[in-house]
């Protein structure tokens, strides 16, 4: 078990007082219920503890903070609901026995936007794992039957290449584009469970155009490649939504395969979406990439000579 410790900054003391509680009765609360350490000054506050439950819990808190920060602060009580919320995803992602945990605090945020929202929208460079957690995620909900089917889905925009020009029907067309979706399900569940969930329509893989006029309930659908999607796309998936419905949309700003002239559908939700309720929206960075070391250091060239 790795301990870390963070450390949020805050504008006077009676935010620590509305955080830690009147002699710091929230903060003892905490401790005995999550078995982490909260503490501070009136400069910040501090949380101690097991790493992944450390990350979860300071999501709560800076949401709790901008409540506190509005017209309408929550009272105490609000308060210490907030900071408890759902039980922390101790060992990350469970499925059949096997493990599979956030490596870094962007990548635990992610996992508990998920748990926590209907909708999360996620951008970061490649190699942060937006295709990976968002798919294990799914798989465990679809395990633990509290969905019927996990749809994976995106856009086929061509990357310099066209469509025309490779073998086969449409299935086979777009089959490389779903690659690593379809390495993220194998991974998790191995190759023969992934077979026969795909082959009994549990699990659905489906070009974005096939999204329209359907409505999905109690389905996980994760649209990924979203900087890809049109404005049109993006509003025609999101409202596919219906009971039971859980969406997260992935995507990379920075590697848009769209015209120039086409407004990109991802960036328009972000800015769109921002604030509504029941959606989720963060970014992952480069200290969450888990790929090979030189990845970060590739896109920080990239980036910094664009």
């Amino acid at each position: 078990m790795t301990e870390t410790l963070v450390r949020v900054e805050l504008q006077g003391e009676d935010e620590i007082i509305s955080l830690l509680g009147v002699g710091h009765s929230h903060a003892r609360t905490i401790r005995k219920e999550m078995g982490l350490s909260l503490g501070g000054d009136k400069d910040g506050v501090t949380i101690q503890g097991e790493e992944g439950k450390v990350f979860q819990l300071r999501t709560r808190l800076v949401e709790v903070l901008e409540s506190i920060r509005s017209a309408s602060p929550p009272g105490p009580k609000g308060v210490l609901r907030a900071l408890l919320g759902p039980p922390l995803l101790e060992k990350g992602i469970v499925i059949r026995g096997r493990s599979f945990s956030p490596v870094s605090g962007g990548q635990w945020d992610y996992l508990r936007a998920m748990q926590e929202h209907p909708l999360t929208l996620v951008t970061g460079p490649a190699g942060t794992g937006k295709t990976f957690l968002a798919a294990a995620w799914g798989c465990q909900q679809l395990h633990e039957g509290r969905v019927d089917r996990l749809i994976l889905c995106r856009p086929v925009v061509e990357a310099g290449e066209n469509l025309g020009y490779l073998p086969g029907d449409v299935e086979a067309k777009v089959a490389p584009y779903f690659r690593p979706l379809h390495d993220a399900l194998v991974k998790t569940l191995g190759h023969p469970r992934t077979r026969r969930l795909t082959q009994g329509g549990q699990i659905e893989i489906a070009p974005l155009a096939y999204m329209r006029g359907r409505t999905l309930e109690n389905a996980f659908l994760i649209l990924d490649e979203a900087q890809n999607t049109t404005v049109g796309q993006m509003k025609m998936v999101l409202t596919r939504m219906g009971q039971g419905a859980i969406v997260v949309v992935t995507g990379d700003p920075s590697q848009c395969d769209l015209p120039k002239s086409e407004e990109n559908g991802l960036r328009v939700a972000l800015s769109r979406l921002k604030g509504v309720e029941g959606v989720a929206s963060l970014t992952l960075g480069r200290r969450d990439i888990v790929r090979h070391p030189l990845v970060a250091r590739i896109d920080r060239a990239f980036e910094d000579r664009a």
